[in-house]
């Protein structure tokens, strides 16, 4: 018995005679809906260029190659004023971008997090491509007994070429993971002397204060083309410099007499000497180890 019914439409339609396809994906003008009051994404009403409630913004749906384009460069020139800003506070303004982050000022500023990782994987990487972090340098100082006796124990040749670009490949990739261990600890220090301040504040001013040891230690890289007397001379002045930040962006976050100051300034020295050398000494164990 013959039927009027139509067949069932396939779910993704196809352009060759599908009434569905004209009616719901055409991009002629008039299938662009004009503004409306209410956001087309959420459908909650419109009080200003974005969605209070999803933050669409409230234009039509069908986005132009012009408007896609201009979206890229908002959204980088915005991305890259911020870390701008924030990078040029965090180092040259110590504790600045903490107190204001703290405060509720986030907008101008790139996450603390996710600067430290971006800060970190950049240099990381610098370090890698100049050959900064190798076997060859780590090992470069190193009494020649030492050598022998790390030789003997991982049953390795320490000069075979193979094996050094097989613990640079795996010290680089395990470098950065155990790096966030140092914004964690610096966090749990100043949580140990301070602890009526609430964590989330310590760990905005560790990840601050992280993020400017990282970018200090990055000056260190050039050095290895002026011979170890500059080494040794960048290191000290290094030191030096850090050490007076650490003192600037606790008299200025948290405050207090000299004697406290001192007192937080020595715990917060001597945990970030000790997580560097575990962290230094963990990741060369660990990729000599899994060579």
């Amino acid at each position: 018995m013959a039927t009027n019914e139509s067949p069932p439409q396939a779910p993704f339609p196809s352009r060759s005679g599908n009434r569905y396809y004209s009616s719901h994906m055409e991009t002629t003008e008039s299938a662009i809906p004009s503004a409306s009051p209410h956001c087309l994404n959420c459908d909650q009403s419109l009080s200003g260029r974005y969605c209070a409630s999803c933050g669409q913004e409230a234009t039509t749906r069908l986005r132009s190659f012009k408007d896609m384009l201009r979206e890229l460069i908002e959204d980088f020139a915005s991305f890259d004023a911020k870390i701008l800003i924030t990078m040029r506070q965090v180092l040259f303004s110590p504790g600045l971008a903490t107190i204001n982050t703290i405060a509720g000022k986030r907008a101008p500023y790139t996450p603390p997090l996710r600067l430290y990782v971006i800060i970190s994987a950049i240099i990381i990487a610098l370090m890698s491509i100049t050959g900064f972090v190798s076997l060859d340098s780590l090992l470069a100082d190193a009494p020649a007994d030492q050598i022998e006796a790390l030789q003997n124990a991982s049953g390795l040749d320490l000069a075979d070429p193979a094996v050094i670009e097989k613990f640079d490949s795996r010290f680089n990739t395990l470098f950065p993971l155990f790096n966030l261990i140092t914004p964690i600890g610096l966090a749990l220090a100043l949580k140990v002397v301070m602890p009526r301040t609430l964590l989330h504040a310590h760990a905005i001013a560790a990840l601050h204060l992280a993020t400017a040891q990282v970018s200090y230690g990055s000056l260190m890289i050039p050095m290895i083309w002026f011979g170890q007397l500059a080494q040794i001379v960048g290191g000290l002045l290094i030191a030096v410099v850090t050490a007076i930040y650490i003192w600037k962006v606790l008299r200025r976050v948290y405050g207090g007499s000299i004697g406290a100051v001192a007192f937080r300034f020595a715990i917060l020295a001597a945990t970030y000497a000790i997580l560097t050398t575990l962290i230094s000494g963990l990741t060369f164990a660990i990729a000599l180890a899994t060579l």
